[in-house]
């Protein structure tokens, strides 16, 4: 078991990326370290199919980890843009109720004024004797 005491030694997530960024290629790069590792340590095919599947676990996580952080940064991303958006909507909403009600006050500011004409009108003409 001193090649499990070795292979804990060194983190599989060290390892450069040769200057790219691509996830694939590093996948490669550790798969290809792994390789190496059950190579230089002469390891059993018991011990190498616990480390392939402890290998394999471990990128199904990371895999997994990273998909679901990618998935809340987008659900929380889409639910800022909704609040932004449903903000923008009740604003407008409310200027368009207040504008509504702007244009009903001064209809019926302008309503009272004309009456208010009409009835000096009529009181002049009434007064005038016409």
């Amino acid at each position: 078991m001193s090649g499990d005491k070795r292979w804990q030694q060194q983190s599989v997530f060290e390892i450069p990326l040769n200057g790219t960024n691509s996830s694939s290629q590093h996948f490669a790069n550790v798969k290809y370290c792994i390789s190496e590792e059950i190579r230089l340590y002469s390891l059993t095919s018991s011990q190498t199919r616990r480390i392939s599947f402890l290998a394999k676990d471990i990128f199904d996580d990371l895999k997994t980890k990273i998909r679901t952080d990618i998935y809340e940064f987008f659900g929380y991303l889409f639910v800022l843009i909704g609040l932004r958006w449903s903000i923008v909507i009740i604003r407008n909403s409310i200027f368009a109720i207040m504008a509504k009600n702007a244009e009903e006050a001064a209809l019926e500011y302008r309503q009272a004024l004309d009456d208010l004409k009409d009835n000096n009108k009529m009181q002049i003409n009434f007064k005038s004797g016409n």
